[in-house]
């Protein structure tokens, strides 16, 4: 292949995603949170279509087929300069050391082919101090393992026994 002149031009065969496929695209982005278009590729079709049915979206049929056809590479492309506004730009950290990550077992998103989206693990948050005894907070938290949706909320009343077995 060769390159235009100059260094930058449009490959051929290269996906053009016009304006309303970015629109949509940002406010589907929106509804799910801002997450990162890795995890946002795989929910697109669920989002899409729960939106569509709720009234929250309205897209023609071709702007549909593109949203759909975006690789998390490119909704992530798409979404640089409205991630950049919002403050929200990807912040490049330092590579954890090959020790590190040969003794820690991680499993990326990417080789989650189950669960489906749904699949959630819970946990419950202790805001009592150092020792949990009496009154405190607690927080529900939900992760949708396949998305990363995660969702919190307290429990604003939890209390325990006393070391003397009162109340």
């Amino acid at each position: 292949m060769e390159r235009l002149s100059g260094g930058r031009g449009a490959r051929p065969g290269r996906r053009v995603y016009d304006e309303a496929v970015r629109e949509a695209l940002i406010v589907v982005w929106e509804a799910s949170d801002r997450i990162c278009g890795k995890r946002l590729r795989p929910l697109l079709p669920i989002l899409v279509e729960a939106m569509e049915r709720h009234g929250h979206l309205q897209l023609e049929q071709e702007v549909r087929t593109k949203l759909l056809a975006m690789s998390a590479a490119t909704i992530d492309r798409a979404l640089r300069d409205i991630r950049r506004q919002a403050g929200t730009a990807m912040r490049r950290r330092s590579a954890p050391s090959a020790a590190i990550r040969r003794s820690v077992p991680v499993r990326t998103f990417d080789g989650w082919d189950d669960p489906p989206p749904g699949f959630v693990e819970a946990d419950l948050v202790a805001h009592s101090g150092p020792v949990a005894r009496g009154s405190f907070v607690q927080t529900l938290v939900l992760t949708d393992i396949a998305t990363g949706w995660t969702e919190c909320a307290p429990l604003l009343v939890r209390e325990t026994a006393s070391a003397d077995g009162g109340c």
